[in-house]
């Protein structure tokens, strides 16, 4: 009973200890994210969506999404362009896919 005891304990401060840096990961990307989306709103005049995923600590995908109607004049070039540079400011490691997409509301 008591080795049952220790094994349970040790076993959960891993999984604390695990489960710990997997938060903190989570949230430094969601803070680069809220980062980003303020800083393209500054720029463009319209804030967008900012979604990632992570996997392991390392971003895999960061997917950017601006309301139609607020960039349509904007060329996808520019608007790329635009995004990648604050995306890159923000990351230290850049993400594996940056995914820039625009979403109509009609």
């Amino acid at each position: 009973m008591h080795i049952t005891r220790g094994f349970a304990v040790a076993f959960l401060g891993a999984v604390a200890l695990f489960g710990c840096g997997l938060v903190q990961d989570m949230v430094n990307v969601q803070e680069n994210s809220d980062a980003i989306a303020v800083s393209l709103e500054k720029e463009l005049g319209t804030k967008p969506l900012v979604g990632w995923n992570i996997q392991n600590g390392t971003v895999t995908n960061v997917n950017v999404t601006f309301p139609l109607e607020a960039v349509s004049q904007i060329p996808v070039g520019e608007l790329e362009a635009k995004v990648r540079a604050s995306v890159l400011k923000r990351f230290e490691k850049p993400p594996g896919q940056l995914v820039v997409s625009v979403i109509s509301t009609e």
